[in-house]
């Protein structure tokens, strides 16, 4: 059933894709909760706060014109952090509306993204974008994965939809996995499964991807007895 799934996200265009899973999205019962520490909760920075005032009140004047520099220098601290914050949130919301294939059903299910469509979406500069996910990581129930690893190229498949370069992968390792160890299937051969499957790959693709997932060739991979 998984794998009929898949195959049905792969030949569907990707408006449709989003379209069918926001819906999961907009359903309370199976929403996708999104949280993030809090950097006042962590720091009690109202407490420190608070501190500072009452030490700019009972200093003298120089003193008090001192503190009031830093007091100012760590709430615009605080509000860039703050900012921050906000912008990494606003990004992995959008890379779960635009990837809940990928955390529903895996790596098949990844379909191509690129940073310059999301910070289409959001408004943003494609440079923001890449400073918001570089080294994060987001807790889901496939486990914690990199931020970047929402991010795929890919091709337009026969049906109208996509498949990005991480799912036509795991294809290839899945293909090969199941294959008759005696005849191994060559790289001509994967490409023309996938082809059947609507995923016009070539056959120097799939050896590059091969060799991406160090996979021997075919003719290193046969078993006899």
């Amino acid at each position: 059933e998984g794998t009929t799934i898949i195959k049905i996200l792969l030949h569907i265009s990707k408006d449709e894709q989003k379209k069918r899973f926001l819906e999961r999205l907009d359903d309370p019962d199976k929403n996708w909760k999104f949280s993030m520490a809090d950097a006042r909760e962590r720091g009690h920075w109202d407490d420190y706060m608070e501190a500072y005032e009452q030490m700019i009140r009972h200093a003298c004047s120089t003193d008090a014109e001192y503190l009031r520099g830093r007091l100012q220098e760590a709430r615009w601290l605080l509000k860039g952090l703050e900012s921050r914050a906000d912008t990494l949130l606003r990004v992995v919301r959008c890379l779960v509306r635009e990837q809940a294939a990928f955390l529903e059903f895996g790596e098949q299910a990844l379909h191509p993204l690129t940073l310059r469509s999301i910070a289409a979406e959001l408004g943003l500069h494609e440079s923001t974008v890449s400073r918001a996910i570089a080294r994060k990581y987001v807790r889901t129930p496939r486990g914690t994965i990199p931020l970047r690893d929402f991010f795929a190229s890919g091709i337009e498949t026969e049906g109208g939809g996509s498949a990005s370069s991480t799912a036509i992968q795991d294809m290839i390792r899945k293909l090969v996995a199941a294959e008759d160890p005696r005849k191994p299937l060559s790289d001509a051969r994967l490409a023309d499964t996938l082809k059947a499957d609507g995923v016009p790959v070539a056959r120097r693709t799939v050896a590059k991807y091969r060799e991406a997932l160090h996979i021997p060739a075919s003719h290193e991979r046969v078993r006899i007895g």
